[in-house]
């Protein structure tokens, strides 16, 4: 979900399950297979050359520029207008009677600004309006500049050419990101910049760039409609991003939920569910159903429900809105741990991660019987896969494993509520080791 100032859903969860974003395979939230078909290898081919290729893995939050011909990109995406500068326009404007006017200028992306449409008009009640040029009706111009970026909320009503510019340029045509983009243009801002969003992740300034600490402060007036902090939003930053030196910038204070935050498929349930608050679709009915856990009322005057509950009333709770991970997950007892399909080839994109919380007082032992995964490729060390420990507490640095390094050797907790995690990323293709295998111990 993302947040709005004041001023048919999805049933599913962003089919977590069987669909991933554009960006890194490594912040897929909990696929055990990270989508990717698995390819098996024998043992003399895991001794030939692997070729490995690693595509620009940065958000279009990263890559895009930080000045526009119409103003200033604030936050990675968001466009201040030079006299919202000078005279602090509000950008939390609602668009006039749910109506959504816009104009297709870059008509090579005709597809995909078309199908980001379609997903608000079917899952909200705002009517999406296409203009021709010469409207009078303020207006989004879909354009291609360098970038995904829009302004936040309706601006053109306050313009003299009755416009807003809204950017799907080169590598932003995925749902995700154009459904991003004109969430800003209907009033959503980042879900991270929340108020309460310390109470879910944690910001590590030390690995911000100098210049993208202030795209990490919190907004304070803030208004949720009720709808709870999504680390699945679509509206979300990923893990890394602007990081000065590779490492983590934002931490769920779960760690196995860490995998939700980034993701570029489609909005959230509460994403939606905010949309439809925001421009009170409940309104529209005669007479409103009393939804329950979350569930929210649009345009068809029923019950829409969150993951986890069902009933006309959304009134019964059958598990958490959060998917349960596919792989690893929170460990509270001693015994086994091992890589997904062990004794079998593990699955090539397996992404899993492990918190293990020992009772108080003790600490996580885990002793390695079987370790071989993808060995250190020249310089980049264990980047392409690997399994990242932490043991000096869960917001604590991870020490980076790959190959046969830990074959035959023991881990112990080491920070103050003896806890560990770890988090293993197989390569996507061309390569599988046989995986690994551990006996998790309370010492």
């Amino acid at each position: 979900m993302s947040y709005a100032r004041a001023s048919n859903t999805p049933t599913n969860h962003l089919g977590f399950r069987t669909e991933h974003r554009n960006v890194d395979a490594s912040s897929f939230p909990h696929v055990c297979c990270g989508g990717y078909a698995a390819r098996w290898h024998t043992d003399s081919e895991r001794t030939s050359t692997v070729h490995l290729y690693e595509p620009d893995t940065r958000d279009f939050h990263e890559t895009n520029p930080s000045v526009t011909a119409y103003g200033r990109l604030v936050e990675g995406d968001i466009l201040r207008l030079p006299e919202e500068d000078r005279k602090a326009i509000s950008s939390g404007q609602l668009w006039d009677d749910r109506r959504y006017n816009y104009e297709i200028v870059a008509e090579d992306k005709r597809d995909f600004i078309e199908a980001g449409i379609q997903f608000w008009k079917e899952n909200s009640c705002i009517d999406f309006k296409e203009v021709s040029s010469d409207s009078s009706l303020p207006r989004v111009q879909f354009v291609a500049e360098k970038g995904c970026w829009s302004n936040v909320g309706c601006v053109a009503k306050a313009q003299g050419s009755r416009t807003q510019k809204l950017s799907i340029g080169s590598g932003c045509s995925g749902l995700g990101t154009v459904t991003h983009e004109i969430g800003h243009s209907l009033g959503f801002f980042h879900e991270q910049s929340r108020s309460d969003r310390d109470r879910y992740v944690s910001i590590l300034w030390e690995n911000i760039e100098a210049s993208g600490k202030s795209n990490f402060e919190r907004v304070t007036t803030t208004e949720h409609h009720g709808v709870p902090y999504d680390l699945s939003s679509v509206m979300h930053y990923g893990k890394h991003f602007f990081s000065s030196n590779g490492k983590p910038t934002i931490l769920t204070l779960d760690p196995t939920r860490q995998g939700l935050i980034g993701q570029r498929v489609q909005p959230s349930f509460r994403d939606v569910s905010l949309m439809n608050r925001l421009y009170k679709c409940e309104e529209l009915c005669p007479r409103r159903p009393a939804c329950h856990n979350g569930g929210y009322v649009s345009a068809d005057c029923r019950c829409h429900c969150p993951p986890g509950t069902s009933g006309a009333d959304c009134g019964r709770v059958t598990g958490s809105y959060y998917p349960e991970p596919t792989c690893g997950g929170t460990v509270t007892t001693e015994g086994a741990l091992t890589s997904p399909g062990w004794p079998g080839v593990y699955p090539a994109g397996a992404d899993c991660v492990w918190w293990i919380k020992p009772p108080a007082g003790r600490r996580a032992q885990v002793a390695f019987t079987k370790f071989d995964i993808l060995y250190r490729v020249n310089e980049d060390g264990c980047y392409f896969e690997h399994l990242d420990v932490k043991n000096t507490g869960i917001m604590g640095e991870a020490e980076r494993y790959c190959g046969t390094d830990l074959a035959n050797k023991n881990l112990e907790a080491r920070g103050p509520d003896g806890d560990m995690v770890l988090h293993f990323k197989a390569y996507r293709k061309h390569y599988a080791g046989t995986g690994f295998a551990a006996e998790v111990k309370f010492v």
